[in-house]
């Protein structure tokens, strides 16, 4: 794979605390809330000791291995999109931060009624961004109308990837997902495309980055994608910069697929 960015890339230094910052703030996915599950609601370990310098209460079972929600990941989006303003506010200066931020809470909102396709080159793109957008429209028909025609704008420009801001989330949105990818492989957890093999049928797309990256591991393959999806973008070398770290700090190297 030849990809100027992702091979030629010097990545900030402070991408590594905005690394860090997002890993710690996504350890409270962990954190089972006790009130619910002292009540019944869920599995619930109240035997476990607390305030004694030990992780928190969890599960009965590995966190890293339930499901996770739709919601989850909005907020993963809203940290890094925090820490990334923080951090370097050249890429969100302080008057992109609420339109940024306004963008990924809404951006999942339309799964709620079609729910979570996947993003392997097999969904009708058109058909899934119009059902989102009507979804979109009709809960923002109880807000304002100025606030309304604002957060929809946002969401259609977030949909056509045609602004710089909507440019830097929708990059936030890609990126916070091969992060969580890495910390379920961190926490013991690997995604793999032999799964979905066995279970479904891998898509034309799937088979492409599969071969390009010469593995099936989820990291590698939605990171390949990824590359592909925002090389265009002004953004593109912070964000792969930011890719690199994180993937350096789990594997200990970069991806060795790409040319060096």
């Amino acid at each position: 794979m030849t990809n100027p960015i992702a091979t030629s890339i010097q990545y900030d230094p402070t991408s590594v605390n905005i690394w860090r910052y997002y890993n710690a703030l996504k350890e409270q996915r962990k954190v089972i809330r006790s009130g619910f599950g002292l009540l019944g609601i869920y599995p619930y370990n109240s035997n476990r000791p607390t305030h004694t310098g030990q992780p928190a209460h969890t599960t009965q079972t590995n966190q890293s291995a339930r499901p996770e929600s739709v919601l989850e990941h909005v907020a993963g989006t809203m940290i890094l999109t925090t820490a990334i303003s923080n951090f370097r506010p050249d890429i969100i200066p302080p008057s992109d931060l609420l339109p940024c931020l306004l963008t990924l809470m809404h951006h999942e909102a339309g799964e709620t009624i079609i729910g979570d396709i996947p993003d392997d080159g097999n969904r009708n793109e058109k058909a899934k961004d119009q059902q989102e957008l009507t979804v979109i429209h009709n809960l923002f028909a109880t807000l304002p109308s100025d606030q309304a025609n604002t957060l929809e704008t946002l969401f259609i420009q977030f949909q056509n990837r045609s602004t710089p801001v909507t440019q830097v989330a929708y990059a936030i949105d890609k990126l916070e997902t091969i992060f969580q990818g890495l910390i379920y492989e961190r926490d013991g957890h690997p995604g793999d495309f032999q799964r979905k093999l066995a279970a479904h049928v891998i898509s034309s797309q799937d088979q492409y980055y599969i071969e390009i990256t010469g593995t099936t591991s989820l990291v590698d393959n939605w990171s390949a994608h990824f590359f592909d999806k925002i090389k265009s973008f002004a953004c593109a070398p912070f964000f792969t910069g930011l890719l690199r770290v994180a993937v350096e700090d789990v594997r200990g190297e970069w991806f060795t697929w790409l040319p060096k």
